[in-house]
């Protein structure tokens, strides 16, 4: 029974420290200072044009349009 404590315990540690954690890397990640966006990833075509390109699956139009983001450069 005492074993099953300990664990508990332990548990409880790491998720608090991972909570911790994760609080002050959002903290210090609000204040970065970011480039701006390039005005060509926010060109796309209509969701509905998407999903019938990707023979109606919403999820694979969704995949593609991450994709082109991914792929996409402008240089």
């Amino acid at each position: 029974m005492n074993r099953r404590l300990s664990h508990r315990v332990a548990i409880s540690l790491v998720a608090t420290l991972a909570i911790l954690a994760y609080g002050l890397a959002i903290d210090r990640l609000s204040g970065a200072v970011r480039d701006p966006v390039q005005p060509e990833l926010l060109v796309s075509l209509p969701r509905f044009a998407q999903v019938l390109l990707a023979g109606g699956d919403r999820h694979l139009a969704a995949n593609l349009a991450g994709f082109r983001v991914l792929v996409a450069e402008t240089s």
